[in-house]
């Protein structure tokens, strides 16, 4: 089976290649956890292949709708702020021609 480029195996990438702190390696998991629920979790849910959850499968209220809205939002917002932090760092060791050399290059700092 070939290398999937999902967020799992980068996380443990960059992990093994030192290139995240142990905060990044944290902030990752947790978008990869708040990311597997609205696509995982909640398809399963709506297609009964789960048993309900904090949101329900039926009957939905426009409550229920704002919740599932809010929690996209939030890991939409989480994922724009990572994605600048990435950026940022390929151009700051892109324009320095060089892999990180101390905590202080890392993506995210101790």
């Amino acid at each position: 089976m070939a290398d999937e480029a999902t967020l799992g195996p980068l996380v443990s990438l960059l992990q093994k290649h030192g290139m995240l702190s142990e905060n990044g390696i944290q902030v990752l998991r947790l978008l990869k956890r708040q990311r597997n629920y609205l696509t995982h979790s909640l398809f399963d849910l709506l297609s009964h292949r789960i048993d309900e959850t904090v949101l329900p499968r039926e009957g939905l209220v426009p409550e229920d709708v704002s919740t599932y809205a809010e929690k996209a939002w939030e890991l939409e917002q989480n994922l724009a702020g990572l994605t600048r932090l990435v950026e940022d760092a390929i151009t700051r060791l892109s324009e320095a021609g060089t892999a990180p050399e101390s905590d202080h290059d890392l993506l995210f700092r101790p």
